[in-house]
């Protein structure tokens, strides 16, 4: 009876404490949510939302087709119907996954260590600027890192129960997960090896298919994604570009970082099977990051925050149980401590972390345009889908003639379908044939397109100098 009595309050306090930190957590996710400027990927999104609300079909306004990511475009797509297109409504979605990966977090540092180290792990991810950055981000960065981290912890609830119900969950987070972001394809490697792998003894037949499954996922990634000279390019003239991602993490969040590798290298002496299962969700996307991915970018590897969070975690864990003493207060005092050291090592109410910061104020250029524009202003934009999402489509794009990439053969560019203006020549051209318009350009456009297009750019009339952004008038 009495321990009844005593689980019965020690899961009320759990909920309570949860409760606590879920609402420092909102109110540090809602904080200024509709506020900054969308950067250009969060814009791609608000097109594929209003066009797929629209039409039924997620596309760019150059009528190109896109259907990356459709669960979080759905998911957002909802939001959107709800609240009406707003910035808010495009990242609200962002938050309720953040906020979901806190819970999980919690709940499984509870069921692995104690509510001490569950306290811990979700209060450093509820806290942290990058985490808190990423869960105000329109992108599906904080829908897959919940998605990711979920399929991990239903493995570790099939191996503890057997149940086939898990299992099932797992694979159709699997498929959710990679149909969500492109590292989601790793759990097709991953979860059937650690399957394989997560015995006792290795006998000759799991080591057999453990190679045929590598075998085979090395294949399908070769012909789809990688090409081998280039892999091995990379791995023999950047490979110090490879640790930018690493140095991301430690420059991003520092606390978490060093204190989840540290739990995890505890795990690898102390909880085998922990640290097994944590090295295949962490290690193998990350290596392909690291090395065969071309773009760098902080928020690729944002999916490791839960998993160091909850070996954060398991770290205090340890020194609450191995070490010398086991004070009741010291532990205490360093559990405060950590958390407020994760607080100060980045701003929680300004959150201005990863490659996508500091932004451009897209928002403030077009809102003054949308002020003074006169019927038959021509729009000049370097960055199209921001354009597209507060004002219109551009009708020209400052373009750097070498990126290909983003070209369509007929020599439009690709989100807008606007034709480019590549040249000095080109961009008179066009000011002959219109009186009046605005040109807009970020500071990466303009290092980026001919140096003698950037001089003529200068001799337009300068409207605003914002963050990272100018703004011309054509007269």
């Amino acid at each position: 009876m009495y321990k009844r009595i005593s689980e019965s309050l020690d899961l009320k306090s759990s909920s309570w404490v949860l409760l606590g930190i879920l609402v420092v957590a909102l109110v540090l996710r809602l904080n200024g949510l509709g506020d900054h400027s969308v950067w250009i990927d969060e814009a791609g999104t608000s097109s594929l939302v209003e066009t797929f609300l629209n039409y039924g079909v997620p596309q760019y306004p150059s009528g190109e087709v896109s259907y990356r990511s459709m669960p979080y475009i759905l998911v957002t797509s909802l939001s959107v119907y709800i609240f009406g297109m707003s910035d808010f409504a495009l990242r609200l979605p962002s938050v309720i996954f953040g906020l979901s990966s806190i819970i999980l977090v919690f709940k499984w540092s509870e069921e692995l260590f104690d509510l001490k180290s569950a306290i811990l792990a979700s209060g450093l991810l509820s806290i942290s600027s990058w985490h808190i950055a990423m869960s105000q981000n329109a992108r599906m960065y904080a829908m897959f890192s919940f998605l990711y981290l979920s399929t991990f912890y239903l493995l570790f609830r099939y191996e503890k129960s057997s149940r086939p119900r898990y299992l099932l969950l797992t694979g159709i987070l699997t498929i959710l997960s990679l149909l969500t972001h492109v590292t989601g394809y790793i759990l097709l490697f991953a979860v059937p090896l650690y399957l394989i792998l997560n015995t006792e003894k290795i006998s000759i037949r799991t080591f057999s298919l453990a190679a045929v499954f590598g075998a085979i996922t090395t294949v399908i990634s070769e012909y789809f994604y990688w090409d081998v000279r280039r892999v091995i390019g990379n791995l023999l003239y950047s490979a110090d570009d490879s640790l930018q991602h690493l140095i991301w993490l430690s420059k991003n969040e520092y606390i978490i970082g060093y204190i989840g590798l540290g739990g995890l290298l505890i795990a690898l002496f102390e909880r085998k099977d922990l640290f097994k299962m944590f090295f295949f969700a962490l290690v193998p996307p990350l290596t392909v990051y690291m090395f065969f991915v071309e773009l760098k970018a902080s928020r690729y590897i944002f999916f490791m925050m839960p998993f160091l969070a909850v070996m954060s975690g398991y770290f205090l864990f340890y020194l609450k149980n191995y070490s010398i003493s086991n004070d009741r207060k010291i532990i205490y005092q360093l559990l405060i401590f950590l958390l407020v050291a994760t607080a100060v090592s980045g701003n929680p109410l300004d959150p201005q972390l990863g490659s996508h910061a500091p932004q451009a104020d897209y928002k403030t250029v077009y809102q003054e345009i949308e002020q003074y524009e006169s019927e038959g202003d021509i729009l000049i934009s370097g960055r199209p889908l921001p354009a597209a999402h507060y004002l219109r489509n551009s009708d020209y794009i400052l373009f750097k003639r070498s990126n290909n990439r983003d070209l369509i053969s007929n020599g439009t560019e690709y989100y807008s379908g606007s034709p480019t203006i590549e040249n000095r020549t080109k961009l008179n051209t066009v000011l002959e044939n219109h009186e009046s318009g605005w040109i807009v350009a970020t500071e990466i456009v303009q290092r980026n397109i001919d140096p003698r297009l950037r001089d003529e750019l200068d001799k337009q009339k300068l409207v605003l100098d914002e963050k990272n952004i100018k703004l011309w008038r054509i007269e």
